[in-house]
């Protein structure tokens, strides 16, 4: 058994070109791979054989694309400062504060945070990642917000 391996090995190894079966052309012995257990040559070239994996990538990479993303980042957000709280955006001057200064206790009353979630969610619906949107469509949105929380 030890001679055929052997036998088996100086075969592929004393060839001087070796033909792909995958290009069908006649190239190197140094082109070639060699099987997991190391006694016999692959009949795909190294080119070859990473070309079909790097397509075989590409193909996996296609598929992840066509799924659709419609993940929907919340830009508005709650900000809980040392004595109030504050409605932020992505702009450079999107910050408005939503409730009373408190100087003891918990910052913001029950009403004010449930005010401020309903007009942060306005927010995230109507301007979204708009960068120009500042303390004016903040307190708009307060507004709206205060209306709809009186009405439930």
């Amino acid at each position: 058994m030890e001679c055929k391996r052997e036998e088996k090995r100086l075969k592929f190894r004393n060839t001087v070109k070796d033909l792909c079966h995958s290009c069908n052309t006649w190239k190197p012995e140094t082109s070639f791979g060699v099987n997991s257990r190391g006694d016999e040559r692959l009949k795909t070239c190294n080119s070859c054989a990473s070309e079909k994996k790097s397509k075989a990538i590409d193909v996996h990479r296609i598929e992840i694309k066509s799924e659709p993303i419609v993940q929907k980042k919340d830009l508005w957000y709650l900000h809980k400062g040392t004595v109030m709280l504050f409605i932020v955006g992505p702009g450079e001057f999107a910050m408005q504060k939503c409730s009373e200064a408190v100087y003891s206790g918990e910052i913001g009353t029950q009403k004010e945070r449930e005010i401020a979630k309903i007009a942060i969610g306005i927010l995230n619906n109507d301007v979204h990642n708009d960068l120009d949107a500042g303390p004016e469509a903040i307190r708009e949105a307060l507004e709206k917000a205060k209306a709809q929380h009186q009405t439930t």
